[in-house]
């Protein structure tokens, strides 16, 4: 009997090991997992333009936003002959997105906030006439 328990014992000492190394892994992998997130990427894709409210515009920009060379670039994916918006100053801290967009020797600057779940860039835009008009990209790709 004693024999018994000693072998019992010694299974119950391998199960413990293999769940503390089992967690040890899950939390090597979570660790390693945010090291390596960048959250300048969080908003790579392809965004969909809505003005909120009354509009006037009746045409949608689809804005595709990379990050290449450690600074995002921001391009209207859905290019139209004539418009040719031009993007620049584009700054993101991981939550806020900010840029200037300049078409036809007019300029508009944008302010958007992450949502939570990622899916929506909620924000305002100043025109070019001074005014300001809230406005919300939603990812689509």
């Amino acid at each position: 009997m004693a024999y018994l328990s000693q072998v019992m014992q010694i299974n119950q000492n391998i199960n413990c090991m293999k769940r503390v190394t089992y967690l040890n892994f899950i939390l090597t992998f979570i660790i390693l997992s945010a090291c390596n997130s960048n959250p300048q990427k969080e908003i790579i894709g392809l965004w969909e333009q809505h003005f909120v409210g009354k509009t006037d515009v009746r045409d949608v920009d689809t804005l595709e936003i990379r990050f290449e060379n450690d600074s995002h670039h921001i391009e209207l994916f859905n290019k139209q002959e004539g418009y040719e918006p031009v993007f620049s100053n584009i700054l993101f801290d991981g939550k806020e997105l900010t840029f200037k967009k300049d078409v036809n020797e007019k300029t508009n600057y944008y302010k958007y906030v992450l949502s939570d779940d990622k899916k929506w860039l909620i924000g305002t835009v100043e025109t070019w006439k001074g005014t300001k008009r809230d406005i919300k990209l939603k990812r689509i790709k």
